[in-house]
């Protein structure tokens, strides 16, 4: 294997797989689907999910690129043995490049909102002008902009490296991030909705427990974490070899839940402050653009937390993006020779391309827009290119790459050369045995979800 940069130590390895899991999904995915699932409960069997799929994908992928020390392209071929596991790798690599040019799109609307907010444009804004600044923003050419410069900032951070880049905007922007949480915290905890949130999010409803439920907390552990796109695949060829895989799939795995858990709270206190939940199950991702506005609406201090809270999610945004960015040109600077700044722009003009039609579909591609554009996928009308991305992307394309991994990590790596990993963590034979079987059990499980999920069953 080719020589390779590595992170300068665990710590970092440790925050940067975190990064990878903390990204616009702890901000919107996670509370807008807690919501509409039943709080508490959708939380307890995202918690089963994490331990049946999550966990066991997650370290599938790390010890994939741990042992293949190289893209992610050369890690499955390597851990595989055959030229086959390449497609799986190829898949992962496209994977990340259509996630990443979902995921900037929403990003850049974030680095416009902070903007604003900063300029005090939003200032005493009424839900129906809130509204109508989104709506006129959505149908205007403007989104392609943003999204370029988002993009173009991903870039320029990926390309100075592993260390010059990746690992100084880490450092940067995590104590950022977490200082800004605690003022987030403390604000939500003398809020009048904090007593409500707690309740929602802690003390499960066993009356809202249905199958549809427990399939969506399960499938959630899996792409909340960024697994099936070769993001942890390729941090693992950065790790160290005293790397302990398995202690650090839990540490990120419930770091990243007790965040997710933090933001649903700041985010639920103030809809519960407003007496406006039914708005949250509703909003999706133009919660953070027609409602949150609104909600610190109400004095000076208000309008100054509303500038912090856009800063800490476009913060999030970034450390989100870097590493769906570092797949690709990983993969690009290894199997063309490209040097990395060439690499990386390459990557970011391929990315520059894919964002232009949904970026657009309000203005000059209307008739990919939402009120135009109505297709059935999975027996479930979708509407707009934009959903029709999400849809595609999060049912076929990275449960098939998920599936794929934790198939090679379960049945093709020999079991002496996993149970070794495993042990790292502990010596206690039940245990490495029963996370073994477990590994072995992750895959059909994620299949039955993704058929249940595709509504052939029904």
């Amino acid at each position: 294997m080719s020589k390779r940069e590595k992170f300068s130590s665990e710590l970092i390895t440790l925050l940067a797989m975190l990064s990878g899991s903390v990204g616009i999904g702890s901000i919107i995915k996670f509370p807008t689907t807690v919501a509409e699932n039943g709080g508490a409960i959708f939380i307890f069997f995202y918690f089963i999910g994490l331990i049946f799929i999550g966990i066991p994908a997650f370290f599938g992928e790390l010890l994939i690129g741990k042992k293949g020390h190289s893209n992610v392209i050369n890690s499955y071929v390597y851990s595989g043995k055959n030229k086959t596991w390449a497609i799986n790798g190829v898949l992962s690599a496209i994977a990340s490049l259509l996630v990443l040019t979902f995921y900037s799109l929403f990003a850049s609307w974030i680095l416009r909102y902070f903007c604003l907010a900063s300029f005090g444009c939003l200032d005493n804004v009424s839900l129906k002008t809130a509204t109508d600044i989104f709506e006129n923003f959505l149908n205007s050419s403007e989104p392609y902009i943003w999204f370029v410069l988002f993009v173009v900032i991903v870039g320029i951070i990926s390309s100075m490296g592993i260390k010059n880049g990746l690992e100084k905007a880490i450092k940067f922007l995590i104590p950022i991030f977490l200082i800004v949480i605690v003022v987030l915290i403390i604000k939500s905890f003398i809020s009048s909705g904090a007593s409500s949130a707690i309740k929602f999010l802690l003390f499960p409803d066993f009356s809202k427990l249905n199958f549809a439920v427990i399939i969506n907390a399960i499938g959630l552990s899996f792409f909340k974490l960024t697994l099936g796109s070769g993001v942890m695949v390729t941090y693992g060829s950065y790790a160290g070899t005293q790397f302990n895989i398995l202690k650090n799939c839990f540490k990120v795995a419930f770091l990243d839940l007790i965040i997710s858990i933090l933001m649903g709270f700041i985010i639920f206190s103030s809809f519960f402050s407003a007496d406006n939940t039914e708005s949250l199950k509703q909003s999706g991702f133009g919660l953070l653009f027609e409602t949150i506005p609104v909600l610190f609406n109400n004095s000076s201090i208000d309008k100054l937390f509303l500038i912090i809270f856009f800063g800490a999610i476009f913060f999030v945004a970034l450390l989100g993006a870097l590493p769906l960015i570092e797949v690709t040109i990983s993969a690009l600077q290894e199997k063309s020779k490209f040097n990395r700044p060439v690499a990386s722009f390459l990557v970011v003009f391929a990315l520059c391309l894919l964002g232009l039609i949904p970026s657009l579909s309000g203005s000059i591609f209307q008739f990919l827009n939402e009120s135009n554009l109505h297709l059935f996928i999975c027996k479930t009308q979708v509407n707009g290119i934009i959903n029709v991305m999400d849809k595609i992307i999060c049912n076929f394309i990275l449960p098939l790459s998920g599936i794929g991994t934790m198939f090679l990590v379960g049945y093709k790596i020999k079991e002496k050369r996993v149970k070794r990993e495993i042990k790292k963590y502990t010596r206690n034979e039940k245990i490495s045995n029963s996370f073994y079987y477990i590994l072995k059990l992750s895959p059909i499980l994620l299949l039955l979800i993704v058929i249940y999920s595709s509504g052939i069953l029904s």
